[in-house]
Order: C-alpha cells, then sequence, then structure tokens
C-alpha cells in the first residue's frame, strides 16, 4: 500500500515537472529572436557606420550629401590651422564661405581676419562659415 501511494505521488510530481518543462521550453522559444534586427532609426540627415576591422561600410544614410562641420570636424580643423600657421597670422575669406548655412559669423568675401579670431568664433561660437575659411 505505500509502495503504491509512493507510486501515484512519484508519477504524479514527474508528470507535473514534464509539463513545467514543456513549458517553460515554449517560453523561451518564444523569447529568442530568430529574425536579424532592423537597421537603427536615424533622425539625422546622414549617417556613417564603418567596420574598422574588415573596412567595410556597415550603414550609408545620405552619405554624399554636403553638410555643415560638426563640432569634431572643427576641432580638426583648428589642430591643421595651428599646426600650418600662425594665430596672429591674417587671411581673406573666400567666396565659398560667404555662402555656407546657418551658425555663421556672416563673413563676407575679401575681408581679412586673424587666425586667432577665426579659431575663437569656430570653437567657442561654433561658426561654419569660419570652417571653411
Amino acid at each position: 500500500m505505500v509502495i503504491e501511494k509512493w507510486k501515484i505521488t512519484n508519477i504524479k510530481t514527474l508528470t507535473c515537472k514534464f509539463y513545467y518543462g514543456v513549458i517553460t521550453l515554449f517560453i523561451s522559444l518564444l523569447s529568442i529572436n530568430l529574425f536579424a534586427a532592423d537597421y537603427p532609426k536615424i533622425a539625422g540627415k546622414s549617417a556613417a557606420i564603418l567596420d574598422l576591422t574588415s573596412g567595410q561600410w556597415i550603414y550609408l544614410k545620405d552619405a554624399d550629401s554636403k553638410r555643415s562641420p560638426a563640432s569634431t570636424v572643427k576641432l580638426l580643423t583648428a589642430m591643421v590651422v595651428l599646426d600650418k600657421m600662425k594665430p596672429d597670422m591674417k587671411i581673406s575669406v573666400p567666396a565659398s564661405a560667404a555662402k555656407i548655412p546657418p551658425y555663421k559669423m556672416n563673413l563676407l568675401r575679401g575681408e581679412t581676419h586673424k587666425i586667432s579670431e577665426l579659431l575663437e568664433a569656430m570653437l567657442l561660437r561654433s561658426y561654419n562659415d569660419v570652417a571653411h575659411t
């Protein structure tokens, strides 16, 4: 009698464990992502992602369009300018700089400015037209 109760209880326990296992397996399979993720939605007008190990472009969004320089580009521009020119040196504004869109110092073609003044305007005020000068 005790053995029969043990068998019945043991069978019920094994049956419950089996069903719990099947349910757990089913739920875990539902949570697995079987498809590749979509590209991220980028709010910017253009973007580029490069795999540095292979040199392959992973993602390009309107990469060939001209854009105003971002702050990082302005820092690199300042580094090159300081490497090649002296801060007290004067340069004249080219026609191309006068046509640059928003965030500009409103430079006029032919004006002359010290490199130090232009660097200050470009780095502190983030003027795009100065970066093109």
